[in-house]
């Protein structure tokens, strides 16, 4: 009786489940319909589909029977671990999976097809996809929306009305990516971190301006050979992203990285750490931020020489003289006066009093809002991971313990701190 009921239990589960937030919780509890539209394109929402899975959702497929073309019902079940709806019957799936009361929490239609786009824009609810969407807009749930079709259909004028009306409904769009002149909807990993950002916003962040520094800076001791270190750039990235997807206008200074940059940040490439000073004294001029966020880990010290050609290998020794870099923090904070600043300072296995201490002292002396301390010796945390751990000290007093997260979910934290700080300074400005 007992290995029968086991076996009953181990039929009732589905092999989503051995994934579902193995990457990340981030989405955990959060009902996520996926909507799929009739293009090519289809067979992404399965990779998406488990991307989501992976961050914690729960998915559900509504498809359209263009999409079923592309994507098998089956497939579509196997992907998400529940049946998906293909059909509106007197069982109004539409209201019961995105109505006031329904099962979801965000729609999401990708691929969006152009006809898709244009019967959700005018309220045609001729299919169990447009449905959807227009339940919840109706009940007011997020819509989040990735179109894919063919460059020229998308240029037309009539998908820029179509969008336009779309985004005055409340329609998040997620903009597709042109490569080679052809157009794709954009990446899976993108249209899932637009999808935290609307279920978890930072509120505020629309319309400010915000500068972020990211990545590590090299000093060369000639064109082959340089002094760097093992930051990723990760941190800066996912402030960039975070801010962009809460409608802030962003500026990313980012040193040598692998990384790809945010599609919608204003991006300078850099490479040495006066580079990067260079770069943000730019970004001041082109245009003053509301927030800084220097996540960046540049070099303290630059050689004093550099050779033109590769120094040889044949040389028994070489001694090589350093010098201290341009302060970049400090230089800012000069340029901006009123801004919110935020630092980071990277410890190695010192004692936690000692990297508060340092931390504190460091925000003193350039003048930071706030700065963000962690430990970098941590396992699976700091450089190089998609997690981290630190302590926000505010200069107005009091210490927040940043508990392990992804670093877009630090990121989230941190900017709602910043845009608080930001008001307070402003209501101290105007009452004076």
């Amino acid at each position: 009786m007992r290995k029968l009921l086991r076996r009953n239990i181990e039929l009732l589960s589905h092999p989503v489940d051995e994934i579902r937030g193995s990457k990340s919780t981030e989405l955990q509890g959060v009902n996520v319909a996926l909507c799929v539209s009739g293009s090519v394109a289809a067979y992404r929402a399965i990779d998406l589909a488990r991307e989501l899975l992976k961050r914690g959702a729960s998915v559900k497929f509504v498809a359209t029977k263009e999409a079923l073309r592309f994507v098998t019902p089956t497939i579509l079940e196997w992907a998400s671990g529940s049946k998906p709806i293909t059909r509106l019957t007197g069982a109004t799936e539409h209201i019961s999976i995105a109505g006031r009361r329904g099962w979801a929490h965000v729609v999401v239609v990708a691929p969006a097809t152009l006809n898709t786009m244009c019967k959700i824009a005018h309220g045609i609810a001729d299919s169990p996809v447009t449905a959807t969407a227009l339940a919840a807009l109706g009940s007011g749930k997020p819509v989040v929306l990735a179109p894919a079709m063919h460059i020229d259909m998308y240029e037309s004028g009539a998908a820029k009305k179509c969008l336009e009306a779309l985004r005055g409904l409340g329609v998040r769009v997620v903009e597709p990516e042109v490569e080679d002149g052809r157009l794709k909807m954009a990446e899976v990993v993108e249209i899932v971190d637009y999808v935290e950002d609307v279920v978890k916003p930072v509120d505020g962040l629309t319309g400010l301006s915000v500068l972020v520094t990211a990545g590590p800076t090299r000093e060369h001791l000639d064109p082959i050979r340089f002094m760097s270190n093992a930051s990723s750039g990760a941190m800066g990235v996912a402030f960039a992203s975070v801010c962009l997807n809460n409608g802030a206008d962003v500026q990313l200074v980012m040193g040598p990285t692998t990384l790809k940059p945010p599609r919608r940040a204003f991006v300078y490439e850099v490479t040495s750490a006066r580079d990067m000073l260079e770069a943000c004294l730019s970004a001041i001029e082109r245009r003053r931020p509301d927030i800084v966020v220097l996540a960046a880990a540049p070099a303290d010290f630059e050689f004093e020489e550099r050779f033109a050609d590769k120094v040889k290998s044949e040389v028994e020794e070489l001694k090589a003289t350093l010098k201290p870099t341009p302060k970049i923090a400090v230089e800012v904070r000069r340029r901006l006066p009123d801004s919110i600043i935020v630092g980071f300072k990277a410890e190695h296995g010192v004692p936690l009093q000692e990297l508060l201490e340092r931390a504190k002292s460091r925000m003193l002396s350039y003048g930071f809002d706030a700065i963000v301390a962690n430990d970098v010796s941590k396992r699976g945390l700091g450089f190089g991971s998609e997690f981290n751990e630190g302590y926000m000290i505010l200069k107005s007093g009091g210490v927040v313990h940043l508990e392990r997260a992804t670093k877009r979910a630090m990121a989230r934290e941190i900017l709602k701190v910043a845009v608080k700080l930001l008001r307070e300074k402003r209501s101290k400005t105007e009452a004076s």
